[in-house]
C-alpha cells in the first residue's frame, strides 16, 4: 500500500511539473469600430492554428516566453503582433474593416 501511494504521490508531481511548461493564452477578437465579436477568425500563435468560437473568443496552451500572433478573418485587415507571455493571460484583438470602394453598375433590359 505505501508503494502505490508513493507511485501515485510522484504521479502528481510529474503532472504539476509538466503543467507548469505551459500558460494559457485566451483571447478575443471584435470589430474594431462596433465592438462586437467576430466568430471564425482564424488565429496562428507561432504557426499554430486555432479559430474564435461564436462569441469571438480563443484559447490556447503555449510555452512562455515571447509568441507571434497573427489573426485573420474575411473582409478585415489582417493584425500581426508579437507579445510576451509568461503566466496565464487574456487579450483582447480589435480588428479594422477593409474599405473597398462599391463600384456602380447599371443595368439595362432590352426588348
Amino acid at each position: 500500500m505505501k508503494k502505490i501511494i508513493i507511485i501515485a504521490a510522484s504521479l502528481l508531481l510529474s503532472v504539476s511539473a509538466f503543467a507548469a511548461d505551459t500558460v494559457q493564452l485566451t483571447g478575443f477578437i471584435a470589430d474594431n469600430h462596433s465592438q462586437e465579436a467576430l466568430a471564425g477568425a482564424t488565429i496562428y500563435v507561432d504557426g499554430k492554428k486555432l479559430y474564435s468560437d461564436f462569441d469571438g473568443n480563443f484559447s490556447a496552451d503555449i510555452k512562455p516566453g515571447k509568441h507571434q500572433i497573427k489573426v485573420e478573418l474575411i473582409s478585415y485587415e489582417t493584425i500581426v503582433m508579437e507579445t510576451e507571455v509568461n503566466r496565464n493571460e487574456n487579450i483582447n484583438i480589435a480588428l479594422p474593416q477593409l474599405h473597398t470602394p462599391v463600384q456602380e453598375n447599371s443595368l439595362a433590359a432590352i426588348n
